[in-house]
């Protein structure tokens, strides 16, 4: 009997097996195909601003590229720093999400920066009722750095609270 009861909750182990490794790979699929899509859309909707490309040889846009990236560039390492490193290594000290709390931060940190590159500057055009290219300068990558910090706090925020059993 005892070997039929063993037989029985393995065969219910590997079916809990399956269900994460399906939900895992529909997860893998939905984020794959999101950032195909994100990737189209900076292709097609971003540009580098005025100054930041090789062809802007004007002396006058070389001087005040150089002092908005001497004044922001500092701010946006920072920001940078805190939200892979610091938010990071911060969910380490949760013994259940340890190291994939750390996965999924990098992971979520990166695609919150990728989203809000493209939408908050979006919002930004529909409430000026004015459309163009999104530039890309390092004013928006603080901007992009921002958001993916609020998802982070609200991430540590769920994951402090919420019990996965």
């Amino acid at each position: 009997m005892s070997s039929e009861e063993d037989n029985q909750n393995k065969g219910h182990d590997h079916e809990g097996h399956d269900e994460k490794m399906k939900s895992s790979k529909v997860f893998e699929t939905i984020f794959l195909i999101s950032e195909i899509i994100i990737i189209v859309l900076f292709a097609l909707c971003t540009d580098y601003k005025l100054g930041m490309g090789v062809k802007d040889v004007s002396q006058g846009v070389i001087d005040e590229t150089r002092e908005n990236m001497q004044s922001v560039y500092p701010l946006w390492q920072d920001v940078h720093v805190m939200i892979y490193v610091g938010f990071g290594f911060l969910m380490v000290f949760l013994k259940t999400h340890s190291w994939t709390a750390v996965g999924f931060n990098f992971l979520l940190s990166a695609f919150a920066f990728q989203f809000a590159l493209l939408v908050v500057p979006f919002w930004h055009m529909v409430f000026k009722n004015k459309f163009e290219r999104i530039p890309l300068n390092v004013n928006t990558l603080v901007v992009g750095d921002f958001a993916a910090a609020s998802c982070m706090i609200c991430y540590g925020a769920l994951l402090g609270k919420v019990d996965l059993f």
